[in-house]
């Protein structure tokens, strides 16, 4: 009786510890499941508001079918002390995020940026419709007072990166300020005798160059020009400045009717610079109209090749338009 008993403990323990080895490559199994299997076949994003428990994260991860398991989530959550690091934030889970992956990203708070570019040579309506049209920014009008100017050519063009979701006016606020930094520091170095009344007025210059060339070697011959024309009270005659005061934002090809157009960004019609600039200039084209070439050149017209040939006298500007078939220059 008492040897029965014996092995039926023994069988019982045997059960037991083949049941307990069972469970534990199982629970293994699905360790090693969750933690390497890929979660999401499409791009997926998830919010995990302020203060979220873990079991809140779990369900959340849960209903947008990231997970399918809230016990095993939970599970590796307590096995790699996780709790308390969970961090709130709007993520995307990615089509190769494993489960270790996603651990380590909510711990870490490594929660979705997207870059905004502000480029150079963008107009301000560019950049408000580039923005109303993005529904990955919180972006409205209003962001773009500023006073004593609006913003044309008043934010540095840079990357910037900001919190999926976010308002846009910190970003606002920052390329204000970069480009007031830089404004104010290449003002302080211009060079002599130049005829600008203040920074505005360079910033001005500095937006036409940005439109009127791509090619650093030109941009300080080009401020030249500016700069002489504006000393003898010339007109500036720069197309870009017409296309400017055109309505709409659409980029033109201008006709001989468009300059003919009174408005005060006709700079074929008005002396001096145009009341605005007319672009978001770059660094290069600042530090050109602070620092022009010494020249004598007063035009200047594009070849076939977005190449510019300059000349000091109206004679040799129009043998220069006849030589490459153009209607007219600068």
């Amino acid at each position: 009786m008492v040897q029965l008993c014996l092995k039926k403990f023994k069988l019982l323990v045997i059960i037991l510890v083949a049941a307990g080895i069972a469970v534990t490559a199982y629970a293994y199994y699905l360790q090693q499941k969750f933690l390497s299997q890929k979660l999401v076949t499409a791009d997926t994003l998830v919010s995990i508001p302020e203060a979220a428990s873990a079991q809140k994260i779990a369900e959340i991860l849960y209903r947008k079918h990231v997970i399918n398991s809230k016990k095993i989530f939970l599970w590796m959550v307590k096995y790699y002390h996780l709790s308390a690091r969970l961090q709130s934030g709007t993520y995307l889970v990615t089509g190769q995020e494993t489960g270790l992956s996603l651990l380590h990203k909510l711990a870490q708070g490594q929660t979705y940026k997207i870059s905004i570019k502000i480029i150079e040579g963008q107009r301000l309506c560019e950049l408000v419709k580039l923005w109303t049209n993005n529904p990955l920014v919180k972006f409205d009008k209003a962001m773009l007072i500023a006073a004593p100017h609006s913003l044309e050519g008043l934010l540095y063009p840079d990357t910037y990166v900001q919190e999926y979701g976010a308002s846009m006016l910190p970003v606002l606020q920052l390329a204000h300020k970069k480009m007031l930094r830089k404004l104010d520091e290449v003002w302080q170095e211009r060079g002599a005798d130049l005829p600008f009344e203040n920074a505005y007025e360079l910033l001005i210059a500095a937006s036409i160059i940005e439109k009127e060339t791509a090619l650093l070697s030109e941009k300080n011959l080009i401020a030249s020009v500016i700069v002489n024309r504006l000393k003898l009270h010339m007109p500036l005659q720069m197309d870009p400045t017409v296309a400017y005061g055109m309505p709409g934002c659409e980029r033109i090809i201008l006709t001989g009717h468009d300059i003919k157009i009174d408005n005060p960004y006709n700079t074929y019609k008005h002396q001096g610079l145009p009341p605005t600039p007319i672009a978001l200039p770059s660094a290069t084209s600042l530090l050109a109209a602070a620092h022009p070439d010494k020249s004598d050149y007063l035009y200047f017209v594009a070849n076939k090749h977005g190449q510019h040939i300059f000349s000091a006298t109206y004679q040799q500007h129009k043998k220069n338009i006849y030589a490459i078939g153009g209607e007219h220059g600068h």
